[in-house]
């Protein structure tokens, strides 16, 4: 059976005889008889390709060119070789051979689109051999019969040396090895080829630069000082000097009325030494004559009194001193008194300085102290605790006007600003709240007065929505540009309603929305030597910084809600305690802290049955429709609290808790006090 046809007429006819072929090279570059491969380096072979390139220009025409063009023609030359070899090697080890062969070459070939054709026209290039191939250069041989001499490695080989040097060896122990056996020898260190250790060693050693550039300066300011150039003086130099010039005036002030005991004294300047212990002694006796008040300690205390500040400081400083103590800061009777009991903790009436007796030392006047400002925090440890309604109520009371169509209605009649954080704050919920506490508070002084009509309503209610403003930052510099610019957008009367309205309260839903990124930014920032620099402190520095800004501007109360991270602890006569988690900053900020949580409901029986509590369904739900929140002061840092809260809190009712209920109309609260 034949495999395959035959093209020959019959099967005894045998086929012609193949005609050998022989291959050969028809160019050769002549090459010195003995000669060893030379170690060109980089720049020789960059040299010999540019030569090649030039002869190859010149052949087709060129004279000459210039010395840019020439090094991209062979930046392209090479990366053209380059690219050729790889696709050589490529095809090498796809099939694992340690050699390229000719079928690599051709593999090559194809990859970059060439024929064998294509390169017959190079076998006879136009540039002569004595041109295209130069003679490589050879090492020189030594003639033939010439001895050749090499270094002896016997002084390091020799031990002999050793025994003579180290007398101390006794003669009959054994010669010493060469010392290369015990000796280390030098070793060239290995170049560095690693890129990321090259940069980081470079980025070490500009550092370590810098750092010693920032020394060799400091110590010519320095000498700089030291060789007579004026330093600027500090505050207390200034202090000092003004000090000094004081007590000369009074000094020249009392030789002047004969009271100097040493006439040798020189007031105009001179000795300075004299001068600062002088007064002490002249103070002693003209008080010890007059039996009062001196001029000269009058006047030295008065000049320790003076404080230096901005003329909105002094303004904002009359203000707190001078203003009338508000009574109802948030429209919340149990929570005003609280925020009361902590923003003035002893009577109004202690007088700031201490009146004049004769008998006693001279006293010294005291400048009043800044009051504290209102900040409210609320926390709650579980969800549904109902710290958000709280919100709702108090924005609700901050907005509502004081009274409509001779009807007290209680209100702060104030704008309301809220950061929500979180983006949790219902817009609805809120309309509820505040429809249920206008319509609780709208009754007429007598019944025969008619109520409000509904259209009255829902213009009031209208009216009071305006005046909340909702800002919904997404991140932490969201957050402190927005609070920075709230003095520029509420004094600008065309940008909303509010105008005529002072800033009554300033709301943020969640503490905590942020405070996980801050922290994952401050773990992943490299390590500080500083405290302050670290992220996390800094954002809650800045942020109270702002809010602070803000407070003493429009003269505003701060409530925040915040979600505690702790477990509620409860305390003697049903006190609670929880641990704050946020910054130290922020709790020196805060005034008074709150604990919100809800009543528990009295579960099922262990022994109850499924039909007695079916049965039981619908007093069990009204028991839990029924059930109430309550809140009540944080005693955490009590320790830290000013003399006469804790004593205070101890004399209202319950320890100043309250209670409010949520239902879907609106919140009640449950004031009894």
């Amino acid at each position: 059976m034949l495999k395959r046809s035959s093209s020959t007429a019959g099967f005894d006819v045998s086929p012609s005889k193949k005609q050998l072929r022989h291959h050969g090279l028809k160019w050769r570059q002549g090459l010195p008889d003995q000669f060893e491969p030379p170690l060109h380096d980089g720049e020789a072979v960059h040299s010999l390709l540019t030569r090649a390139l030039g002869l190859a220009l010149k052949a087709v025409g060129f004279d000459g060119a210039e010395p840019v063009a020439m090094e991209s023609f062979r930046a392209l030359t090479e990366e053209y070789m380059v690219n050729f070899v790889t696709s050589v090697r490529k095809s090498m080890l796809s099939s694992r051979r340690t050699q390229a062969i000719p079928q690599d070459y051709l593999q090559a070939l194809y990859e970059h689109q060439l024929t064998l054709s294509s390169l017959i026209l190079h076998l006879d290039p136009p540039v002569s051999p004595e041109k295209s191939q130069p003679l490589l250069a050879s090492e020189s041989t030594p003639e033939a019969g010439q001895i050749v001499f090499f270094p002896s490695f016997t002084p390091i080989l020799d031990s002999k040396p050793n025994c003579h040097s180290s007398a101390y060896i006794p003669r009959h122990f054994p010669a010493l090895p060469g010392e290369h056996t015990f000796r280390t020898t030098w070793d060239a260190v290995n170049r560095e080829k690693d890129p990321r250790k090259i940069r980081e060693r470079a980025t070490e050693e500009g550092r370590l630069g810098e750092e010693a550039l920032r020394r060799l300066v400091g110590t010519g300011s320095r000498q700089g000082k030291k060789d007579g150039e004026p330093k600027r003086q500090s505050a207390a130099d200034l202090r000092k000097r003004r000090k000094e010039l004081w007590e000369s005036t009074m000094d020249a002030l009392a030789e002047e009325t004969g009271g100097v005991p040493d006439s040798s004294h020189d007031t105009n300047g001179g000795n300075m030494d004299n001068v600062s212990t002088f007064p002490s002694t002249l103070l002693k006796k003209q008080r010890r004559e007059n039996n009062g008040m001196s001029a000269v300690t009058l006047g030295e205390r008065l000049l320790t009194e003076v404080k230096e500040e901005r003329l909105d400081e002094l303004l904002r400083s009359l203000r707190d001193v001078h203003s009338p103590q508000k009574t109802s800061q948030l429209g919340l009777p149990p929570l005003d008194r609280l925020l009361n009991l902590f923003l003035h903790p002893r009577p109004r009436d202690t007088p700031s300085y201490t009146q004049f007796d004769s008998t006693q030392s001279h006293p010294r006047f005291e400048p009043p102290k800044r009051p504290k400002q209102p900040v409210v925090e609320i926390t709650s440890t579980a969800p549904c605790a109902g710290k958000r309604h709280l919100l709702y109520y108090i924005a609700a009371a901050s907005v509502l006007p004081r009274s409509y169509d001779s009807i007290l209605l209680q209100g702060q009649e104030g704008a309301v600003v809220v950061l929500d954080t979180d983006n949790q704050f219902d817009v609805i919920r809120l309309r509820d709240v505040l429809s249920s506490l206008l319509t609780s508070r709208l009754k007429p002084l007598s019944p025969h007065a008619a109520a409000p009509s509904p259209s009255d309503l829902s213009s009031l209610l209208h009216d009071s929505l305006q005046q909340i403003h909702i800002f919904r930052p997404q991140s932490p510099p969201s957050l402190l540009s927005t609070v920075h610019s709230l003095p520029t957008y509420l004094m600008d009367p065309t940008a909303h309603y509010s105008s005529p309205r002072p800033l009554q309260t300033l709301i943020v839903t969640n503490l905590s929305a942020f405070l996980w990124q801050t922290q994952l930014e401050s773990d992943e920032a490299p390590r500080l030597e500083h405290q302050n620099a670290n992220p996390f402190i800094q954002y809650h520095r800045s942020m109270v910084q702002e809010l602070s800004n803000v407070q003493q501007t429009l003269g505003c109360v701060i409530v925040a809600a915040n979600q505690g991270l702790s477990a509620l602890q409860w305390m003697r006569k049903g006190e609670v305690s929880v641990k704050p988690h946020m910054p130290g900053v922020w709790n020196d900020f805060c005034t008074l802290k709150l604990v919100v949580g809800r009543e528990v409901v009295r579960k099922f029986g262990p022994g109850i049955s499924a039909d007695e509590a079916i049965h039981e369904r619908e007093q069990r739900q009204k028991a839990v429709a029924e059930c109430g929140f309550w809140c009540r002061v944080n005693w955490w840092d009590s320790g830290e609290w000013d003399a006469g809260v804790a004593e205070g809190l101890q004399t209202l009712d319950r320890g100043g808790a309250f209670s409010f209920h949520i239902s879907g109309m609106g919140v009640r609260i449950e004031d009894v006090g």
